[in-house]
């Protein structure tokens, strides 16, 4: 009788034992494919996330390679075009009137503010007294501030050479601070890019200032002005390109988890290369 006790308490410590070892394989096993289950759950809540949202797009359209017309007013072209393409894709939302509204920074910042525009792109630079008033999206592009030249008219061989020179720049810009306050230039307002590498051929102008994606991207695309641009990049700050939300939009949080999908994923880095190749 004792000894069967002793045999029954044995195959039940036994069986235990085999249930805690089978325990340890599941602990060791299942929950590493469970934590790279919600790993991937949390990773990809934002595919779709905004399905039957409507968005209205104000576009700066003075600033290519980022965005400018072409053929259409209402599809304008250029890397944060195609950006925004890819995160439409992701997250699911619809353009208003399946288009875009053309108009000016200033104006798309204006639109932000009182809630009649969800997103402004096209060559945005992240400017901390906007933040103020609209929320701005993770980086979409990094770069800086360079300069372009006509060899036939003045050869400009730094940065400092510019001092004492007549620059072309857009109003209200970062160029425009940094060559008056940093350069102490005479400054050429253009509100139209086109116009002031015009200037610059004819010689009214030495140089122009702006984001060096903008000067290369002409550069590249009109040789026939033979237009040389500096391989100097300064102001690095004001080369920090962005989306801008409404202020507190609900959109910010998936937008920024698609933007850095799209890095992950290579997608970003194809765009780079497509349009902002020297």
């Amino acid at each position: 009788m004792f000894l069967g006790v002793i045999y029954l308490m044995a195959f039940t410590l036994l069986r235990r034992s085999l249930s805690l070892c089978a325990f340890v394989i599941f602990l060791l096993c299942a929950p590493a494919r469970a934590i790279i289950l919600l790993n991937d759950t949390e990773q990809y809540e934002y595919i779709h996330a905004l399905d039957g949202i409507t968005l209205k797009v104000v576009v700066e359209t003075n600033n290519a390679p980022f965005a400018f017309l072409e053929s259409s007013a209402a599809r304008p072209v250029g890397f944060d075009i195609d950006v925004l393409y890819e995160l439409q894709r992701l997250l699911g939302f619809e353009l208003e009137e399946n288009r875009f509204y053309p108009l000016s920074t200033a104006a798309g910042y204006n639109l932000l503010e009182h809630k009649e525009a969800d997103l402004l792109i096209g060559g945005i630079v992240l400017n901390e007294q906007r933040n103020t008033k609209a929320d701005p999206t993770n980086i979409v592009f990094s770069s800086g501030l360079s300069y372009i030249y006509s060899k036939k008219n003045k050869v400009i061989n730094s940065p400092s050479s510019l001092k004492g020179a007549k620059v072309g720049v857009k109003p209200d810009s970062p160029a425009e601070y940094y060559v008056k306050s940093v350069l102490g230039c005479e400054t050429v307002l253009f509100s139209n890019s086109v116009m002031a590498f015009y200037d610059l051929v004819c010689g009214n102008i030495d140089a122009v200032v702006a984001d060096r994606p903008s000067l290369v991207y002409f550069s590249r695309t009109m040789p026939v002005f033979d237009l040389s641009v500096s391989d100097a990049v300064f102001d690095i700050y004001s080369g920090q390109f962005v989306f801008y939300l409404q202020k507190d939009s609900p959109y910010k949080e998936v937008f920024n988890k698609a933007l850095k999908a799209l890095e992950a994923n290579g997608t970003m880095y194809k765009l780079r290369k497509k349009w902002m190749s020297e």
